[in-house]
């Protein structure tokens, strides 16, 4: 489960085998089993990540079904 610089606000609840890096996560927020969120990207409060989403842009996060 590796991750690095990082911002979480509270009730964020994490999977496993979820990897997140120089990514902003909001308000409770749950990322699911093997989701990938890497660089400068914001996932807002309420949002899921579902299982395996990758974002990598801030432009693929938004498109992204977080839900």
């Amino acid at each position: 489960m590796p991750n690095g610089l990082f911002s979480a606000g509270v009730n964020v609840v994490p999977s496993d085998g979820r990897v997140v890096f120089r990514a902003t996560i909001e308000h409770n927020v749950q990322l699911r089993d093997g989701s990938r969120m890497a660089g400068e990207l914001t996932i807002r409060v309420g949002g899921v990540v579902r299982e395996g989403a990758i974002a990598a842009t801030r432009a693929k996060a938004d498109a992204s079904p977080m839900r």
